[in-house]
């Protein structure tokens, strides 16, 4: 604590940084396995994965909400949109609940989908041969890059959302 009973302590390249902060700035811990992936929405939402689910939190909320739980496997990289509509992530689609090194990249192992926070409708939105992953949506909420594998490379493309047209740009 460094005066009002609450401080916060950061990591950086240098070693730690305390700062004192308002308990209502400081987002609550959310229980549960390792492998969180988070991203900020327009409004102010946080969203963050666990395991196979999707939580939220608001500032001034007391704890995270559970915003849906996909079907299917292991989910991350969190991405919204724009408008705060959509969330894009990645989610493993193959058999089997441990996860494993020897899959086949030229198959589909994962798959970009897209959560709408206004109906709650999760859909495939990239998927096939190569799989995809790390979706990022364009600042003007037109386009949506992400990476796929064709044959033995990773490839950066980018979809129109408006007419579905891929183009591969690295």
């Amino acid at each position: 604590s460094l005066g009002n009973g609450s401080a916060a302590a950061l990591m950086g390249a240098t070693g730690y940084l305390l700062k004192d902060m308002d308990p209502e700035d400081l987002v609550p811990a959310l229980e549960g396995s390792a492998d969180h992936y988070a991203t900020w929405a327009p409004d102010g939402t946080l969203f963050m994965t666990r395991g196979g689910e999707i939580h939220w939190w608001r500032p001034g909320r007391p704890g995270w909400t559970l915003l849906s739980t996909p079907e299917i496997g292991a989910l991350s990289r969190l991405a919204v949109s724009p408008d705060g509509r959509y969330i894009y992530f990645s989610q493993d689609t193959t058999p089997g609940s441990t996860f494993s090194y020897n899959k086949d990249s030229n198959g589909q192992i994962y798959v970009i989908r897209r959560l709408d926070r206004e109906t709650g409708k999760i859909i495939d939105f990239v998927d096939g041969p190569g799989g995809a992953v790390r979706p990022t949506p364009s600042p003007d909420g037109k386009r949506l890059a992400y990476v796929r594998r064709v044959r033995f490379q990773s490839v950066l493309f980018v979809q129109d959302l408006a007419s579905g047209i891929e183009q591969q740009v690295y």
